[in-house]
Order: C-alpha cells, then sequence, then structure tokens
C-alpha cells in the first residue's frame, strides 16, 4: 500500500511539472508574436499611413540634380533673325517633295524643326501658292544669303548653304507691284517681317472727341444777418 501512495504522488508531482512547462511554453509564444508585430516595419508604415501620418519611407533619399548650363560651343550654329519670305516660298513650294530636311536646313542655314515646320505649313501660312515677292522683300533675302551671319560668326557659305543656288532662285522670282502687295490682306512691319491681317475685320472706329473742361461754379452769394424777431411775433409764441 505504501508503495502504491508512493507511486501516485509522483505521477501527480510530474502532471503538475508538466502542466507548469506548458503554460510557460504558451506565454512565451505570445510574448514573441507581439515583439515580432512591433519591430515589423511594413505593419508599422501600415498603420502610419491609416493614421494620416507620412510613413518615413517616403521621405527622399536621392540628392536633387542641378542641371548643369548649356555649353555655348554646343549651340545650334543657324543664321541669325527672321527667315525672309522668298526663302519661305522656295522652302514650301519650289523644293523637291522627296528632299531631306536635313539637307534643307544645311542649304538655307537653319535648323531642321524650322524647314520642317515651313512644309508642313505650321508657320507663315499666310505664304501660299501665289505669293509673289515684293522689292524690299528680295532685297532683305540677298542680304540674308549673303551677309547674315550664324550664331557662331559664320556665313551661309561657311555653314555649308548654297547661295549661288537660292540667288539663281530669286533672280527668277517676278516683282510684285505695288497694288498685288496692297492686295494681300496682311501688312509688312519691315523687311521680311509680315503680320496676317483679317481683310474682313470691321474698320477701327473713330476716336471720340476730348470732353470740353466743366465750366466753374458760380461762388454763391454771402448771406445776410437773420432779421431780429418783431415783438407781436415773441407774444404770439408765448
Amino acid at each position: 500500500m505504501r508503495s502504491m501512495r508512493s507511486n501516485l504522488l509522483a505521477l501527480t508531482l510530474m502532471s503538475a511539472v508538466s502542466a507548469a512547462a506548458a503554460e510557460a511554453g504558451a506565454t512565451s509564444d505570445v510574448s514573441g508574436t507581439e515583439t515580432g508585430a512591433q519591430a515589423d516595419p511594413q505593419t508599422d508604415t501600415q498603420t502610419q499611413t491609416q493614421t494620416g501620418e507620412v510613413p518615413s519611407s517616403t521621405e527622399p533619399t536621392a540628392e536633387t540634380k542641378v542641371r548643369a548650363p548649356k555649353d555655348p560651343a554646343k549651340a545650334l550654329d543657324i543664321l541669325n533673325g527672321r527667315m525672309p519670305l522668298p526663302i519661305v516660298y522656295a522652302i514650301r513650294f519650289q523644293e523637291d517633295a522627296g528632299a531631306k530636311n536635313s539637307n534643307l536646313a544645311k542649304k538655307y542655314g537653319t535648323s531642321v524643326g524650322k524647314v520642317f515646320d515651313i512644309r508642313k505649313g505650321s508657320n507663315f501660312s499666310y505664304i501660299t501658292k501665289d505669293y509673289k515677292p515684293s522689292a524690299e522683300e528680295l532685297a532683305a533675302a540677298r542680304a540674308h544669303i549673303t551677309t547674315g551671319t550664324s550664331t557662331k560668326g559664320s556665313d551661309l557659305k561657311t555653314l555649308g548653304g548654297d547661295p549661288e543656288a537660292i540667288e539663281a532662285f530669286l533672280a527668277a522670282q517676278t516683282v510684285a507691284t505695288p497694288e498685288e502687295v496692297a492686295a494681300r490682306g496682311w501688312v509688312i512691319k519691315q523687311v521680311g517681317v509680315a503680320k496676317p491681317k483679317d481683310p474682313n475685320a470691321p474698320e477701327a472706329a473713330p476716336e471720340a472727341a476730348p470732353k470740353a473742361p466743366k465750366a466753374a461754379k458760380a461762388a454763391k452769394a454771402d448771406k445776410g444777418p437773420k432779421p431780429a424777431p418783431t415783438a407781436g411775433a415773441s407774444a404770439s409764441m408765448f
């Protein structure tokens, strides 16, 4: 009997120890899970975003790049000034449709983009097929290809252009009469520069005549002293 009691007591003690060990393990697991949740940067970022705070991960880490100044040596070297109208007409209507824009740009001392826009009709839209240059416009075109200078001080010949071919085209043009120039519908502001004008636009109203100055007000007459009340009037008041 005494050995049976000893065995039962030993079994009871072993069960208690096992239960205590199991509780300790469960507590350790729960503590580890909470610690991991607090250290998870993704969960922390999501929590900050939901509460309206800016997550620290959105702060810029790369340095802002500063653009270096343009190298003058790499500037586009083309003839300065506005392109004369006869040359615009030559590029748009006289050059071969299959010619490359780059070749025409070199011939006329201008940019590829300028040639592209002229041929497409994006600029100088008032230069149409029936355009005739005036004597002043032809003179401006000749000055442009002979004495005009580029961004770096070069002339058209130095840029690889063809001033002889352009001059041959200019010499073959029919000069517009003053009446034809007046009937164009746009006004020349200066030699080689034109501004479109709507021929159907109403004429401006004449300026109104200036208003006459207002006459000076007459001075008010001085008022005399008030008459003293009479005795009868004073008696009637009481």
